[in-house]
C-alpha cells in the first residue's frame, strides 16, 4: 500500500494477530489490515506493550518500536479518538460519517512518538 509510513506503522503494529501453524490467526478485519498494509508477519514490528481493544473505550492502543524511536499507536472508533488527537483533518467527521452512512465500518488511525521513559505511562 502507498501510504505515509505512520499510517503503516499503525497498521502493522495495532492488531491481535498471531502467527499459527496453518497461516494467521485472529480477527478477520485485522488480517485485511495486515495484508492492507503489506505485513506479512504479524511480529513484523517490535511491540514493547499492547493493550487490547477495549468495548468501553472503544480502542486499542500498542506501543512500539520504530528505529531508536518509540511510538504509541491507536485505534478505534473516529469520534472516540476524535478528542484525543493534537491535530484533526478538516474532513475528519464528513469522511468517517460518509463511510459509515454507506453500512462500512470506519476506523481512526493515531501515533505520537514519545520518550522511552515516557511509554510507560501510557
Amino acid at each position: 500500500a502507498n501510504l505515509p509510513a505512520d499510517t503503516l506503522l499503525v497498521l502493522a503494529s495495532c492488531h491481535a494477530v498471531s502467527k499459527g501453524a496453518n497461516g494467521l490467526l485472529g480477527d478477520s478485519l485485522e488480517k485485511a489490515q495486515l495484508a492492507f498494509a503489506g505485513v506479512d508477519r504479524p511480529d513484523k514490528v517490535r511491540v514493547l506493550k499492547r493493550y487490547g481493544f477495549s468495548s468501553e473505550l472503544r480502542r486499542m492502543t500498542c506501543v512500539c518500536t520504530q528505529g531508536a524511536s518509540t511510538v504509541v499507536t491507536c485505534k478505534g472508533a473516529p469520534e472516540t479518538l476524535k478528542p484525543l488527537l493534537s491535530e484533526v483533518p478538516a474532513d475528519y467527521d464528513a469522511l468517517y460519517e460518509q463511510h459509515a452512512s454507506r453500512g462500512m465500518r470506519a476506523l481512526a488511525l493515531a501515533s505520537r512518538t514519545v520518550s522511552n521513559q515516557d511509554w510507560k505511562s501510557v
